[in-house]
């Protein structure tokens, strides 16, 4: 599988794509600047905050390669309108709230957005909110990131004995069902889009921390704006990646110390390592 293209020496920023992470709430700022952190790591030409006008002086400057569409809003669907075309990505749900004007935007994103969308974390529960069902009409091409909780109250699935539950058919149904690719994370990660199917063993304790998955959404998302192939297969190999940076990672220190940021700072040493 050949996701990462050797880099053309006569390309620029705008070869790499464009992705934009919509998100944040003053609660939750790290969230979002974690995903763009992520999303930097992935070789992506852009990454751009799209964030309400009050947390601004909160974020500016704290990642310098990250440039800002700054909304009145989540519910300004004029800003809307302007920003989310000129992305070949969205990551859509770090670290927002679940209300009234965050349930506007994501409906405005499905209904006209026809390129590649991850929701991820609080999006998840906004998608819910907002009638699963929608992802039968949107033309935007779904990556939804669950972790076996959202997974359960997204889909109305019974986890009480996960043990006995065939998450690989469960998984595979729901993908198919909606024409989305899932990326059902737990332990082992489950990765399809209802065909095609992947299993991610390589993570380690190391990554039970909050913002692993913000990382990693930011991450898949960066890959998603630039990379030619079907969203399954960057979807598997950027959680590979990212997965195998923890392991790297917990060669030299202690799992119980590791955090979401040295993980992401590990990723560039696994593509060299591993020749990507």
């Amino acid at each position: 599988m050949e996701i990462l293209k050797k880099r053309d020496e006569k390309a620029n920023k705008g070869t790499y794509g464009k992705v934009i992470i919509i998100g944040g709430s003053l609660p939750y700022i790290g969230s979002v600047l974690l995903a763009s952190l992520g999303a930097s790591k992935s070789g992506v030409g852009y990454v751009a905050l799209g964030i309400e006008k009050k947390l601004y002086p909160y974020v500016a400057g704290k990642i310098y390669e990250t440039i800002y569409e700054i909304l009145s809003s989540f519910s300004d669907i004029k800003t809307l309108k302007k920003i989310v075309n000129k992305y070949n990505s969205i990551v859509f749900g770090n670290g927002i709230e679940n209300n009234k004007k965050t349930k506007k935007a994501l409906e405005f994103i499905l209904n006209n957005y026809d390129k590649k969308l991850l929701i991820d974390a609080t999006g998840l529960s906004i998608l819910k909110s907002l009638n699963i069902n929608i992802l039968l009409k949107t033309k935007a091409k779904v990556i939804l990131t669950p972790h076996l909780k959202e997974f359960s109250s997204l889909f109305d699935i019974d986890i009480t004995n996960k043990n006995a539950l065939d998450l690989t058919n469960e998984a595979k149904k729901i993908a198919r069902k909606y024409h989305i690719t899932l990326v059902l994370k737990d332990f082992n990660s489950y990765i399809t889009n209802g065909d095609k199917f992947y299993v991610v063993t390589s993570g380690n304790a190391g990554l039970a921390h909050a913002g692993s998955g913000d990382v990693l959404a930011g991450f898949i998302g960066g890959l998603l704006a630039f990379c030619d192939s079907d969203n399954v297969d960057i979807a598997f190999f950027g959680h590979h990646i990212f997965s195998l940076s923890a392991k790297y990672l917990a060669k030299d220190i202690s799992l119980h110390s590791m955090s979401p940021v040295e993980v992401c700072n590990q990723i560039g040493y696994v593509l060299k390592k591993e020749k990507l």
